[in-house]
């Protein structure tokens, strides 16, 4: 204890000491200062030293453990966590931008305006809470998969084992309405690979690619990286307004679109505007990058077919379905996939050879048992109902605390709600989520036009219902001294 710094709190901070407490230690931790294993002070002891009561010191304990900066057991104590990867915080220094290529130098000056991945850990990086994961089932079947080792083809399959890519096309069939076939599925170890493969193939620099504004974050990156114009489309209840398209100051090579569930403000593309996107594409012979990253979990309304499913139907091959397993099974695994006309997929198995390697063939194996025997799909179910019991106990708080002073949209489908406010300002719901421990998001960085003020999604999935009950109350106290 004593050959460690200890955090100097300062009671003019506007932060609690709690969050001073829980920023020290991010920092001790990121910085290397502290390293992986390192024992943490016991709490009364680092209580006393500081001055504060014990329970602040367990609840900024308990906000690092739930960030994955520290982990505990009954017998150890709090030690720094082996699972957290530290990384320093300074930018790379500016004199090494002139050794870079023209690629190079883009991605560098993109560093301050793309989110880091290590600050989404308190989100699991976008994946179900740990301790929903079926982690029992899955080394089953990685302990099958090395059995067979044996009896299965070696051979580097760059679209991805035909086992698998069989399973998720009468997965697809199933679960959202798309006459597929495996021949058509390709493999990938992420979905931003196969976005920023399809883009490279489909268009050349200085080419108009549509996306939804606000939206999905990644895109944009690519599309910079890429010399690619953007024209923004804006997103309404009903998702993105087709008809603004046609307002396109100059062709439109493709569009970029998640139907599912839009983020950040939750729309579900409506049935019509699915059929004239589809129209639309084949008028202007322009291509369709539909993402359904979020798409597990829809909520009391009937289930739209994916525009995919509509487009197989209408035998119109301009659509690209993308999906992951990401948002069901992280960090288990996180392999993403494409489904392709026909007409692409010799030129993708080609380019796929340049962007990424071969995805694991055991994972690959254990993946495909989960589909085969439908435990996939029954665990998905069982997500949803834990995922639908804490949506609404979100809305029921929100509702109850705030009344109109909190607008809740979205919640039809997906894992978050989309809250804005015209009584508090973003400053004051940041601070307020901080000190509560809500898990808000900022929606700044999803949009290209103006950004609104005091626009946040709120995060459902991660926090059980009593979690919820708590985080909100303190919430709305933080709001409301």
């Amino acid at each position: 204890m004593t050959s460690q710094a200890l955090p100097a709190l300062d009671p003019k901070e506007k932060s609690s000491y709690r969050d001073q407490i829980c920023h020290f230690f991010i920092d001790s931790i990121e910085s290397g200062s502290l390293s992986a294993g390192t024992r943490m002070p016991p709490s009364r002891e680092l209580a006393d030293r500081l001055g504060v009561s014990r329970d602040t010191v367990v609840r900024a304990y308990e906000e690092l453990k739930r960030l994955a900066f520290i982990e505990s057991d009954s017998t150890r104590g709090y030690r720094v966590s082996t699972r957290k990867i530290s990384r320093p915080r300074e930018a790379p220094p500016e004199t090494r931008s002139a050794n870079l290529s023209a690629y190079g130098r883009k991605i560098l000056s993109r560093l301050d305006s793309s989110p880091l991945i290590s600050d989404f850990a308190q989100l699991n990086y976008g994946g179900p809470p740990l301790d929903l994961l079926p982690v029992k089932r899955w080394r089953n079947c990685l302990k099958t998969a090395a059995d067979k080792i044996g009896s299965f083809d070696h051979h580097p399959e760059l679209l991805g084992k035909p086992e698998l890519r069989k399973e998720i096309a009468a997965y697809l069939h199933r679960n959202k309405q798309i006459s597929a076939r495996g021949e058509n599925v390709v493999i990938f170890t992420s979905t931003i690979s196969a976005t920023n493969l399809l883009c490279r193939i489909l268009m050349n620099a200085g080419d108009c690619l549509a996306i939804e504004d606000p939206g999905f974050g990644g895109i944009k990156d690519i599309a910079a990286l890429q010399n690619l114009e953007i024209f923004s489309v804006p997103v309404d209840e009903e998702g993105l307004i087709v008809d603004e398209l046609r307002k396109a100051p100059e062709p439109v090579k493709l569009v970029y679109i998640t139907p599912g569930k839009q983020e950040p403000t939750g729309a579900v593309l409506s049935l019509e505007r699915r059929k004239a996107l589809l129209s639309w594409a084949s008028e202007n012979d322009a291509w369709i990058i539909e993402d359904d990253f979020d798409g597990f979990f829809d909520y009391g309304k009937s289930k739209l077919p994916a525009v995919a499913g509509i487009a197989t139907m209408n035998r119109n091959d301009r659509v690209i379905y993308l999906s992951t397993f990401w948002r069901l099974l992280y960090p288990l695994t996180g392999l993403g996939f494409c489904l392709l006309p026909d007409s692409l997929k010799a030129v993708v198995e080609q380019g796929k050879i340049e962007v990424e390697a071969v995805a694991e063939s055991a994972t690959q194996i254990a993946l495909t048992l989960l589909l085969e025997d439908g435990y996939l799909e029954k665990y998905t179910r069982r997500l949803k109902a834990h995922y639908l019991d804490r949506r609404n106990r979100c809305i029921e708080n929100i509702r109850t605390l705030f009344g109109q002073d909190l607008e809740l949209k979205g919640g039809g489908s997906g894992t978050q709600l989309n809250l804005k406010s015209a009584r508090y300002s973003q400053e004051e719901l940041f601070a307020a989520a901080n000190n509560s421990g809500l898990p808000l998001i900022s929606t700044a960085g999803y949009y290209l036009s103006e950004k609104p003020d005091g626009s946040f999604n709120l995060d459902f999935s991660i926090m059980s219902e009593v979690e919820i009950d708590k985080k909100c109350r303190e919430f709305f106290k933080s709001l409301n001294p």
